[in-house]
């Protein structure tokens, strides 16, 4: 039997299974990326077939998911899934860390890079402006849930970080005529943590605090700090330890 918004996190149900709003728009998120990366591609000089593309897209989500779960479970319950390390499978049950989902996701496009033989850093430019919209309809997500965000003010703050990021890229990718490979992937990088550090502060923190930080803004300094690294290094060819040196005299 066929049952419609049986409750605010479910679309549709069919006896036992489900679809929840969640993972309708993390899978739209997928396909989004699917229809238009490709459209995308020419801004970078990439070549790929649309199988090649489907395959990035299949990859990066697992890489997402396996990403996003070992992150939640390392970073924020590691005493519960220590003990219920099967439960990592159980995607039902919720549980998922953004930054976790970038390393897993950054890791199955570099090696898909190396498949395909096509710069890694000209595959992340394209990618991460789509990225960018599926993390946006992610916390959309987590709108509808009513979960994270206590506030009208902080769920329009929660969505629309991301579509900034994603703007900014799209704009940066597609306007920025002599912009080096990679340079839209660090401003991508860059324009997300500064929000997330922000955003980080209108959220529901049931974790504790360290240094003063919540988790999510310990998480994102990392990111962050990457992300500038990457952007000196591509512009002005800053080395890794020249960077370090000028962030010690400042």
């Amino acid at each position: 039997m066929l049952t419609l918004f049986s409750s605010r996190t479910v679309v549709f149900q069919v006896q036992d299974w489900s679809v929840t709003w969640y993972g309708l728009l993390f899978l739209s998120g997928f396909v989004l990326a699917y229809w238009w990366l490709p459209r995308l591609q020419h801004k970078r000089g990439l070549k790929l077939s649309r199988q090649q593309w489907f395959e990035i897209v299949v990859w990066s989500a697992v890489g997402a998911i396996i990403g996003g779960r070992l992150g939640y479970a390392l970073w924020y319950e590691p005493a519960f899934y220590f003990t219920h390390s099967w439960q990592l499978v159980l995607l039902r049950g919720g549980g998922m860390a953004s930054h976790g989902g970038f390393i897993g996701a950054g890791l199955a496009l570099w090696l898909l890079s190396r498949r395909y033989q096509v710069p890694a850093l000209k595959l992340f430019d394209v990618v991460v402006v789509a990225a960018a919209v599926g993390l946006a309809l992610g916390r959309l997500g987590n709108v509808i849930n009513q979960e994270l965000f206590p506030t009208i003010a902080a769920q329009v703050i929660g969505v629309s970080s991301n579509l900034i990021v994603a703007g900014v890229s799209y704009y940066h990718l597609s306007f920025v005529r002599r912009a080096r490979p990679g340079q839209t992937t660090a401003l991508g990088l860059i324009l997300y943590g500064w929000l997330r550090l922000g955003v980080e502060l209108v959220r529901d923190q049931p974790w504790s605090y360290t240094l003063g930080l919540t988790r999510g803004q310990l998480l994102t300094v990392p990111l962050l700090l990457f992300g500038c690294w990457l952007w000196l290094y591509l512009r002005r060819r800053v080395k890794p330890l020249d960077l370090w040196a000028r962030l010690a005299e400042a």
